[in-house]
């Protein structure tokens, strides 16, 4: 993007929470595999994992523009259209996340949603046991175990698929996707001058609201 007027597209918002999201879910696969006494950081991982979706949401409803749900949710038809065009070499620029990633976000949200959600529920049947388990009988936490190792295998795909999909507008399209989620930049473009950044104010209030909804959860 050198020699190119850019924006600033993401805010600091999106990007902490895409980079935390990243390493947390790192540390909790290196947590769960290792198992034993690292099964607690596993769960503390879970939980913060759990606050930082719970704020996407939070934020995709009253945050900046680019982060804002309604901004790239589009119709299944205008996804297809999108995809034909990049197979085609002809698909526009997005100021934010292009059509087919706004359905993988949607996507991966709900599947980490759902694995952190049968994480609380879950039962090693040795020593370590999420902080809701002892509201539903033994079957149904085995169940939900069973559950949350399935969305991990899941995630897997999906997290191949997100990363494929990155490396395609990096070396394909040309559009630096890692710098731009890196410094919030974009070269100007359609749209770009339209974005409405939310107050640091409100970034405090859905963190806080996340946080507590967890705490809640957790200790109750």
């Amino acid at each position: 993007m050198e020699g190119k007027e850019t924006v600033l597209i993401w805010d600091i918002a999106i990007r902490s929470f895409h980079f935390l999201l990243v390493l947390l879910m790192a540390f909790s696969v290196w947590t769960g595999i290792q198992g034993g006494i690292y099964l607690e950081y596993h769960f503390l991982s879970g939980y913060c994992i759990l606050c930082l979706v719970i704020f996407r949401v939070l934020w995709g409803v009253w945050g900046s523009t680019t982060a804002l749900f309604k901004s790239f949710v589009k119709t299944p038809r205008t996804v297809a259209k999108f995809l034909l065009e990049i197979v085609r070499g002809t698909a526009p620029p997005s100021a934010g996340h292009n059509p087919a990633g706004g359905y993988m976000v949607i996507t991966l949200l709900i599947t980490i949603f759902c694995q952190t959600i049968t994480g609380l529920f879950s039962d090693d049947q040795i020593f370590n046991a999420g902080p809701l388990r002892s509201f539903i009988q033994a079957d149904t936490a085995g169940m939900l175990t069973n559950w949350h190792h399935i969305t991990f295998d899941i995630l897997l795909v999906l997290s191949f698929i997100h990363v494929f999909a990155i490396f395609w507008h990096e070396w394909v399209l040309g559009e630096r996707l890692i710098i731009s989620m890196i410094n919030g930049k974009k070269e100007k473009g359609t749209g770009s001058e339209r974005i409405i950044f939310a107050s640091h104010s409100r970034l405090l209030i859905a963190l806080t609201i996340s946080v507590v909804i967890v705490w809640t959860l957790v200790n109750y």
